[in-house]
């Protein structure tokens, strides 16, 4: 089984300010050997908000994967923090004798599409196609991920190919100052930290609080 890695970030400005969380993705990915592909054009959102164009990406890059292999798709903000889990391990460990193709991350409202796995397959392509037909939802506040959960909720087909990690903090956590998460909040060991909803100068600040990990070591509270 192949795993690869697949990251978005849209527009210059915001690339540069996220830029230490995609050097983290490259140290931790060139630590395991997995390949990583990094896109930033914003033809890949396809005219629509920047956050929809993961759901293109990770469609055109199964398309060029084999059955059977692994895609981890997490957002531009999501920073790599113990170097020591391995995105195979936890595949196989967790995840390998579902029946559903495509796991996605969770937070206490639900399915969050801030780190998912698509198990190649012709459903899990299926899956993300769906996703992306939900023209309904893509000026919503949530985008793709209002989509997704519309389809988790609604559609007997697309549960039966995704599954939602019932553990909040094994693919993601946020950091400690993110109001109405604290049973996600970030401990030392956990994988990653994900900075949603996080902008501008605050963003910054958190990145640098908390981006005492490079080589693996752990962030302390």
């Amino acid at each position: 089984m192949k795993v690869h890695c697949l990251t978005v970030a849209i527009g210059r400005e915001y690339t540069r300010r996220v830029q230490r969380c995609l050097h983290s993705r490259q140290s931790y990915c060139a630590w395991h050997g997995f390949d990583l592909t990094l896109l930033s054009h914003p033809s890949w959102a396809d005219g629509r908000p920047p956050a929809w164009a993961k759901v293109r990406a990770a469609a055109y890059v199964a398309g060029d994967m084999n059955e059977g292999d692994v895609l981890v798709v997490a957002d531009a903000d999501v920073m790599v923090c113990n170097y020591e889990v391995s995105l195979r391990e936890v595949w196989d460990e967790r995840y390998d004798h579902l029946v559903q193709d495509v796991v996605f991350c969770s937070e206490p409202s639900g399915l969050n599409t801030g780190v998912f796995f698509v198990r190649i397959s012709k459903e899990s392509r299926a899956a993300l196609d769906a996703i992306w037909s939900q023209t309904s939802y893509i000026h919503d506040t949530q985008w793709e991920q209002r989509a997704a959960r519309h389809l988790y909720d609604s559609d007997p087909w697309f549960q039966s190919v995704v599954h939602v990690e019932p553990e909040h903090r094994v693919l993601h956590s946020y950091p400690p100052v993110a109001a109405r998460k604290s049973a996600m909040h970030f401990e030392p060991g956990d994988f990653q930290m994900h900075f949603a909803g996080f902008h501008g100068g605050r963003f910054g600040e958190l990145v640098a609080e908390y981006g005492r990990f490079e080589g693996g070591q752990h962030v302390t509270t």
